[in-house]
């Protein structure tokens, strides 16, 4: 419990990171952040079940995605979701906050258009 905390926390600090590069006009560097983020929350012996680890993976594939999305790299973003798939398709049952619920619902639509322009 105590690693899932410390890495919750430095997750968090990671989101913040990429958010100022996105905001900074940096999306490559805000689409590495964010990438390196998943990478670490996604390796397995973090345990997402987690309140701090469950926002913090929400939070940080919403930021990939959005960010992917503004570059154009659509292979990268669907790639990206069907990888989370399982995990976010089990928050979507009970969401922490209503805007957890749009962004799960946006990946989701986001998936939807990848596979009717495939």
């Amino acid at each position: 419990m105590l690693f899932s905390f410390i890495t919750g926390l430095r997750c968090a600090r990671r989101i913040g990171v990429a958010e100022r590069e996105e905001n900074g006009g940096d999306l490559r560097g805000a689409l590495k952040t964010s990438s390196e983020t998943l990478a670490i929350l996604g390796d397995g012996s973090i345990d997402l079940g987690t309140p701090w680890c469950r926002s913090a993976a929400s939070v940080a594939l919403w930021s990939y995605c959005r960010v992917a999305r503004k570059l154009g790299l659509e292979q990268e973003l669907r790639d990206t979701l069907i990888r989370w798939r399982t995990t976010y398709r089990g928050w979507m049952q009970s969401p922490a906050t209503p805007e957890e619920r749009k962004y799960l619902e946006w990946f989701e639509d986001l998936l939807s258009d990848a596979d009717r322009k495939a």
